[in-house]
């Protein structure tokens, strides 16, 4: 019996709400697997040139225990500085807390009002603190997840072909060229956001944290690391990261020639990103709206959770290209053509 057009949009529609839910109603449990499906989805590539030169097993847990040895050395150098970084920070607010008063006071009233809405969310404060005291197993279940990571990450890396394979043997011969197009046009599509834009944080935090520690910035590495990672939500990470800067920095030095500095190391930086990092890296392929980005963060993030903030920008460019796909069958169906074929 052949299928309307109709009756498989709705079957392609309720796959996917059937998906969603799914996905909802296991989020917990589904976290570590669908941090190791995006680990391997970005480490697959290098897989595959390793591939060259080793086995394809030596070749993963050679990319694993790299992966686990820069975590330990982050955990081990770049907590502590963070700390430390912290400390600064207290000695700095003790040194100047009577100029900081003097500048309070002259705000006094938004303090007060500050202090009202702080009376009002403290007992939620504490209803929150002693349901987390409470999941106590909850807490323990995701330490156990952060040890699954490693596992599911090398077995979807070692199955990554094959399970592309076997997706596309359970498609129906006649539409498996029209996937493979697509199922390209999408990886295209994230790759050149989620590992581009994923390199160009890194290359920002490191531009950013050297950029204040050469203007003796405190919370050079905190505020330049934050700022870097902030980027993948667009201008947010730079006004941020500006923002902290310019108060870290007046509190410490209380020259407008301090504040200039950082308004100098913000800009070449950002101007790096946009005219030489972003084009170089992500090149010109044509990636996520930013408003779509920040709303995908918000949205799924809302549903699922840390799941969905992980999800968000892949599934963004996914849905953007079967957007994109459905327009075009759309404008060549009969529907928009006024019943002309």
């Amino acid at each position: 019996m052949k299928l309307s057009n109709e009756f498989k949009i709705i079957l392609v529609i309720s796959i996917f709400a059937i998906l969603f839910y799914f996905i909802y109603f296991l989020k917990d449990i589904l976290t570590p697997v669908f941090i190791s499906m995006f680990l391997a989805y970005l480490l697959d590539p290098l897989v595959d040139r390793m591939e060259k030169h080793f086995s394809r097993t030596f070749s993963i847990i050679i990319l694993i225990f790299l992966s686990i040895f820069i975590f330990s050395l982050f955990i081990i150098f770049v907590i502590p500085a963070f700390v430390n970084e912290f400390n600064k920070l207290y000695k700095l607010i003790l040194s100047n807390l009577p100029n900081i008063k003097t500048f309070i006071g002259k705000f006094s009233f938004l303090i007060d009002n500050f202090m009202v809405y702080v009376k009002k969310i403290l007992p939620q404060s504490i209803k929150i603190l002693n349901r987390v005291i409470n999941n106590t197993f909850l807490i323990i279940s995701n330490i156990l997840n952060i040890f699954l990571i490693p596992i599911f990450t090398f077995y979807f890396l070692k199955e990554f072909d094959n399970i592309r394979l076997n997706v596309l043997d359970k498609i129906p011969v006649k539409y498996q060229q029209k996937v493979v197009d697509v199922s390209t046009k999408i990886d295209d599509s994230i790759s050149s956001f989620v590992r581009g834009q994923l390199l160009v944080c890194i290359i920002l935090a490191i531009l950013y944290s050297l950029g204040l520690i050469i203007i003796k910035v405190d919370l050079a590495l905190i505020i330049g690391i934050f700022s870097g990672f902030a980027s993948i939500i667009p201008y947010f990470g730079f006004l941020t990261g500006i923002i902290l800067s310019l108060i870290v920095s007046f509190i410490k030095f209380h020259t407008f020639t301090a504040l200039l500095k950082v308004l100098i190391i913000f800009s070449i930086v950002q101007i790096l990103e946009s005219f030489v990092i972003t084009p170089k890296i992500v090149g010109d392929k044509v990636g996520l709206h930013p408003v779509v980005v920040i709303l995908s963060l918000l949205i799924f993030g809302k549903i699922f959770g840390f799941i969905g903030l992980i999800i968000a920008i892949p599934l963004a460019s996914f849905l953007k290209v079967i957007y994109n796909e459905a327009m075009i069958f759309y404008k060549n169906s009969t529907y928009y053509n006024n019943g002309k074929s």
